[in-house]
């Protein structure tokens, strides 16, 4: 299952304490304080308060520390002049 929602604290608490995955935008200090956020240490949520759009952090089971995560602005080329490279067919490896 996959979702999403502003806060996890309007989450039903079942939902938000079986998601395996976990990923957190900017919070206010309020919501930041609420036990849905115990798996993000002191300093993360410290930082989650002053997080610019498209920065993150990510929680995972694999890695005991929640990452952060920034996604470049545009993620896509919305132009043809955005593109860096060119890109033939044949120097794509199947």
């Amino acid at each position: 299952m996959i979702g999403a929602q502003q806060t996890a604290s309007e989450v039903e608490r079942r939902v938000v304490g079986q998601a395996a995955i976990r990923v957190v935008g900017r919070l206010d200090s309020a919501e930041a304080e609420r036990p849905e956020y115990n798996f993000l240490t002191g300093a993360c949520r410290k930082r989650a308060l002053l997080l610019k759009s498209g920065s993150m952090f990510v929680h995972q089971p694999e890695v005991p520390a929640p990452i952060l995560v920034n996604f470049p602005f545009p993620p896509y080329a919305t132009r043809e002049s955005e593109v860096a490279v060119d890109v033939d067919e044949e120097d794509i490896e199947f």
